[in-house]
């Protein structure tokens, strides 16, 4: 019949104090049984009965557990109505809003703020590694996601990470792994062009249902996306082999552009207008194309459009 729990005493103890005090007596019933415990451990070791010693050590550890559990529930209750949750719950939404800017600017406010709870803060790096990778930086997505804890980080968004810092060796193990888990087609075509940078075409494109064009479009994107360019033309014009696509032509060609190859570029472009390619308007104003501005076969090229796209 003591008021400990899990004993008889304890339950009957909680109850009464629950029915009398509300919320308030469960936490003043299991500080009860702590300080009992605590009592009760101090007594058996001046008298030598170590068992009960440590069996009320046991419920007193139990009775800790259970109190530091409410504390922490009430923290971050009360933590959730302030301005700093607020304030990341308004980057949450602009992260959804794509305004990724206001989002990294305000989630870093929030990482500044003064005794941030781990909740907040784990919740904090999780929205930043996701801003990072939206924007194409891999390095700082990792750095954040590394610091979550206490919930899963999406193994795409790891797998999309790792392919922004180059080492597709770790990505493509992650990428089949969230193939694997989600069946998800775009996560497959991303698993494929993860195969692809490594130079295992082949395995790549005798993945169940593949599209050879998104594979190499995801392949070629993230070269793209981390600044290697010629790597990112080479992909694509090696993808024309397998899928003589003008829009490929035309990434080839950009990528191309982007290197300060001039004559790959150009001569990509007319591949892509051989493949049907006849948007001039659009690669005028293209700023991947900006290095072409001015280049004799590059204005050549696009005067040869402009009359098939206004007929």
């Amino acid at each position: 019949l003591l008021p400990v729990p899990p004993l008889d005493g304890g339950h009957i103890s909680t109850a009464l104090a629950t029915r009398m005090f509300g919320r308030r007596g469960f936490i003043v019933s299991h500080v009860l049984a702590l300080g009992l415990c605590v009592g009760l451990v101090l007594l058996s070791i001046k008298t030598g009965a170590l068992f009960m010693g440590v069996l009320f050590a046991m419920f007193g550890f139990q009775s800790f557990r259970v109190l530091s559990d409410v504390m922490r529930a009430r923290n971050e209750a009360k933590e959730e109505e302030g301005p700093t949750a607020q304030s990341l719950r308004e980057a949450q939404q602009a992260l959804r809003e794509d305004r990724l800017d206001d989002a990294w600017r305000q989630g870093n406010r929030v990482l500044e703020t003064e005794g941030l709870s781990p909740n907040l803060t784990s919740r904090t790096h999780y929205l930043l590694g996701w801003v990072a990778l939206k924007q194409g930086h891999g390095r700082p997505a990792l750095d954040h996601f590394s610091q979550v804890q206490g919930q899963p980080v999406e193994m795409h968004a790891v797998a999309a990470a790792f392919s922004l810092v180059g080492d597709d060796a770790r990505a493509v193990g992650y990428w089949k792994q969230a193939w694997g888990e989600s069946q998800d087609r775009t996560v497959m075509h991303e698993y494929a062009g993860a195969l692809i940078r490594l130079g295992q075409v082949n395995e790549a494109l005798r993945l169940p249902g593949v599209d050879p064009a998104a594979a190499f479009r995801c392949a070629e994107r993230a070269l793209f996306i981390r600044g290697a360019y010629s790597e990112a033309a080479a992909v694509s014009e090696a993808a024309l082999r397998h899928v003589p696509d003008p829009g490929i032509a035309y990434d080839a060609a950009c990528a191309f552009a982007r290197a300060g190859n001039v004559a790959d570029a150009v001569r990509l472009l007319q591949r892509a207008e051989d493949l049907g390619f006849k948007d001039a308007a659009y690669a005028a104003s293209d700023e991947d194309l900006a290095h072409l501005h001015g280049h004799p076969a590059f204005e050549a090229w696009l005067a040869r459009l402009r009359p098939a796209a206004s007929s």
